[in-house]
């Protein structure tokens, strides 16, 4: 009903699907695997959910901000190329990552 706190990790359509909420609006983070998960095979799935932090203005962090961030990889994806460059290196969308603030 989206006035709760949640996270949910499922497969959807045969992909690695997360839901999350911090109480206000809800956020879905899909990397997409070739051929899907739902291949009798076993798959890994590392996610990373934090606070961004609130950067001064002399770049140095002053605490945690409102902005709410996840990371979801499947498999040995290199989570830092998959993120910055899936869409331009062959559709590397092994990672995917989402935020909202609220």
């Amino acid at each position: 009903n989206e006035k709760h706190d949640f996270i949910a990790l499922e497969i959807a359509n045969e992909q690695i699907q997360l839901t999350f909420s911090g109480g206000e609006t809800k956020t879905t983070v899909s990397p997409y695997v070739s051929g899907g998960v739902s291949d009798g095979q076993w798959h890994s799935v590392q996610l990373h959910y934090y606070n961004k932090p609130n950067i001064g203005h002399l770049g140095v962090p002053r605490g945690p901000s409102a902005e709410k961030v996840a990371v979801v990889v499947v498999d040995d994806c290199d989570i830092s190329m998959a993120i910055r460059f899936g869409r331009q290196i062959s559709n590397y969308s092994c990672a995917a990552q989402g935020a909202q603030t609220g």
